[in-house]
């Protein structure tokens, strides 16, 4: 087969494949960033061929765009798209500062092409740059490569090259994908880009990304074509400043990543490539002598060889991959002093409620302005606040800012990074742990707010105050931007439904017979206070330790930095939900948190307050029969698997005794013995394939089931109608 042929469609079929693997694994972003890479690089060669007039493609190419010689074919946009993906994901594994990561991804790219112009590319003499005069020109000797595209090179210049192919090509090379990373990134790091946006704010954040980023690439060529051109800047000199400067990168980052493990997409392009390079030299289709093929062989191999550095750890002196650091469970607090909090309630918020229970319809007002607040998050409409619970909103809201911000984005930022496993934590793990309070289970049994059918619009309420927690701005202090402050506006609503609820259960504890009472509740009279500190305190270490432990038992990595940093985000969420200092893991002067206090408080909660009953069974229950109807809306494994998969993530993210506890049936000998090793088994292959690690079940499970759930959450919010976290005017038993 023809060498261009053969590149062409590998090309258009790996560009392809990888889109629908990123659609299976419900990437959506990445996708949304890959397509518009593709734009980008529809307008690279636009710009390439009938503006800079430096090259035009060979007319064996079948699908093409455009007449000839000012031609574009669709292959070379797939293979732009394929570029920037794979220098972007392997940049994204080192650690390294935002700004730097662009300049690590330019190198990257400059390696592939290192071996790829020289292999499949030609030469031309011209006497100026007119592609016209260009294809009427003979062929030059530097003449080396296939002829996929003819580089012009004007005769009279002496223009830097190599084997053919000018040094400004190289330069191009790296502008083009540090400029486009930079971009991307810059807008990721700020917050202008998640996955938690709605998709309309993804591509349009895309769109605007990609204009920029053209500019920024545009700018960068005129400038190295005039340094180049003009000024007779040594093309090689300004190429090495260049890739000096992502060579540093790669030393700065040493032996830290992200993640460690194998991830085809990463390294398919090089090898494909390499591949279809050596095809070309071996069919006898290039110019190649000894000398040039072993230097393009050890450029071949040198791009190959960093990519699996970066993703697996190669070895070398020093490199080590990082265990998980040990916890050590201690709390300042002994048992009894942390259980004398169970007597104290919110009184900020208790002292607001019970003015609006006994305020003729204040209630309907505040439920009007809870939902204006919902759906267009517009602070202003805080100014209708009668004064008791103006006062009230500003002392919530003004909580943001006497927080460290940055240690709050630090904090975000672990959750995007292991989002699948810590939406799934919050079904099968953070709720029912909490559900194995006693008088806690037998309020969310008493309000009904947690059974079925209750249960899935009550779990996607909890849901998406998770999400607006955890998004880039969402404890800052709201300034009217939508996107500022969604989640101080949830916790305020969430404190005042907490407190809602402590006055309704009181006032019906206080009428209701006693029998009734002990018939419902298995004891006699409620001699605590609802929803009181210590409840509040265990519920936001549910949302806290428990989502730290089920990574750590997912294998993710996670420093002790990075858990103290997401421990101190959720004690800020208590302080504002009422949760008083002494009951957060977490110093407010320093600002920091201390995953292992927070680890050593859930112990001691849990040991003094977890008791079987029937409550806690029901509850349970119905968060897996939840989590099973979203497995089969959004990620639809199955009749089998959309049952088993719950049941076994429960199992695995719970100890024995707390399963006990809650009464979780045990996996059947069938479930344990066969299907339980055969989901594992092909679990472990999927997360082979796309991440070579020993914990491939682990990391399958996150990106099929816990993003699928995200982006149910995301793309569903009207799931939860108009009544999210609204204030209910009565309960009845």
């Amino acid at each position: 087969m023809d060498v261009i042929t053969l590149f062409e469609l590998a090309t258009i079929v790996l560009g392809v494949v990888l889109f629908v693997w990123l659609a299976v694994r419900g990437e959506r972003l990445e996708s949304f960033i890959l397509l518009m890479a593709m734009v980008v690089g529809l307008s690279l060669e636009v710009m390439g061929v009938r503006f800079f007039e430096l090259y035009y493609y060979s007319d064996d190419f079948i699908v093409v765009l455009g007449e000839f010689p000012e031609t574009t074919p669709l292959a070379i946009i797939f293979g732009w798209a394929l570029v920037f993906f794979t220098s972007r994901r392997l940049a994204d594994r080192l650690v390294l500062p935002w700004w730097l990561t662009p300049a690590v991804a330019g190198l990257l790219a400059v390696s592939l092409d290192f071996f790829l112009d020289p292999m499949l590319a030609a030469a031309k003499s011209a006497s100026a740059h007119s592609i016209q005069q260009c294809v009427a020109d003979p062929i030059a000797p530097v003449s080396v490569g296939a002829g996929a595209w003819y580089w012009c090179l004007i005769s009279d210049l002496d223009m830097d090259d190599w084997l053919g192919i000018p040094a400004g090509n190289y330069q191009g090379w790296f502008i083009t994908v540090a400029g486009y990373t930079l971009v991307v990134r810059f807008a990721r790091v700020k917050g202008w880009l998640t996955a938690f946006h709605p998709v309309w704010r993804q591509l349009l954040t895309l769109a605007v990304a990609a204009a920029v980023a053209l500019l920024i690439i545009a700018a960068g060529l005129y400038l190295f074509r005039w340094l180049h051109l003009e000024q007779r800047v040594d093309g090689w000199i300004i190429l090495s400043l260049l890739l000096f400067l992502g060579a540093w990168g790669l030393v700065m980052s040493a032996s830290q990543r992200t993640q460690w493990g194998f991830e085809w997409p990463a390294v398919s392009l090089l090898v494909m490539d390499a591949l279809i390079c050596w095809y070309g030299f071996f069919s006898g289709q290039t110019d190649l002598v000894g000398s040039q093929a072993w230097i393009l062989a050890g450029f071949t191999g040198g791009a190959i060889v960093l990519a699996l550095w970066i993703l697996v750890g190669i070895p070398w002196p020093g490199l080590t991959v990082a265990e998980p650091f040990p916890i050590n469970p201690q709390y300042p607090l002994s048992p009894a002093q942390v259980m004398g909090y169970e007597d104290a309630q919110d009184p900020p918020a208790d002292t607001v409620m019970n003015m609006v229970y006994n305020s003729p319809g204040m209630l309907d007002d505040v439920n009007s302005l809870m939902q204006t607040l919902t759906h267009s998050f517009d602070s202003t409409a805080l100014g209708t606040l009668d004064t008791q619970l103006g006062n009230y909103a500003d002392q919530v809201m003004g909580m943001a800012n006497t927080f460290d911000q940055a240690a709050i984005e630090r904090g975000q930022a672990l959750f995007q990074e292991h989002s699948g496993v810590c939406v799934s934590a919050l079904t099968v793990a953070s709720l029912p742990e909490s559900y194995g309070m006693q008088r806690g289970a037998a309020v969310l049994a008493r309000t009904g707010r947690l059974q079925t059918p209750e249960a899935f619009k009550r779990i996607v309420e909890t849901a998406q105050f998770l999400l607006y927690v955890v998004e880039p701005n969402g404890l800052r202090y709201p300034d009217g931007d939508p996107e500022v402050g969604r989640g101080t506006f949830a916790i305020m609503r969430i404190r005042l439904l907490h407190a809602a609820i402590r006055w309704l259960v009181e006032q019906q504890v206080a009428t209701a017979p006693p029998d009734e009472l002990a018939a419902h509740y298995e004891f006699n009279t409620w001699n605590w206070q609802p929803i009181n500190q210590v409840e509040m305190a265990f519920t936001i270490q549910c949302f806290c330790w428990v989502t730290l432990r089920a990574i750590r038992d997912s294998r993710g990595q996670v420093s002790e930095d990075q858990a103290n940093d997401y421990v101190y985000l959720w004690s800020c969420v208590g302080r504002m939900m009422g949760v008083q200092d002494d009951l957060l893991p977490a110093d407010f002067i320093q600002a920091s948190g201390n995953v292992h206090q927070a680890a050593g408080l859930f112990d001691i909660i849990k040991q003094e307050t977890h008791t079987q009953t029937e409550d806690c069974r029901v509850l349970t229950q119905a968060a897996l029969t939840v989590m099973n109807q979203m497995m089969r809306r959004k990620a639809n494994l199955g009749p089998v698997l959309n049952v088993l998969m719950p049941r076994i993530l429960i199992h695995d993210w719970l100890d024995d005794e707390t399963l006990d506890l809650l009464q979780v049936p045990r996996l059947t000998p069938m479930e344990t013995n066969v299907l339980r090793p055969m989901v594992r088994g092909l679990f472990s292959l999927y997360g082979y394939v796309d991440d070579v690690t020993s914990e491939g079940f682990d990391y399958a499970v996150q990106r099929t089931v816990g993003l699928r759930l995200l982006e149910y959450y995301v793309d569903h919010p009207d799931e939860v109608d108009a009544n999210l976290f609204n204030i209910p005017d009565s309960l009845g038993i």
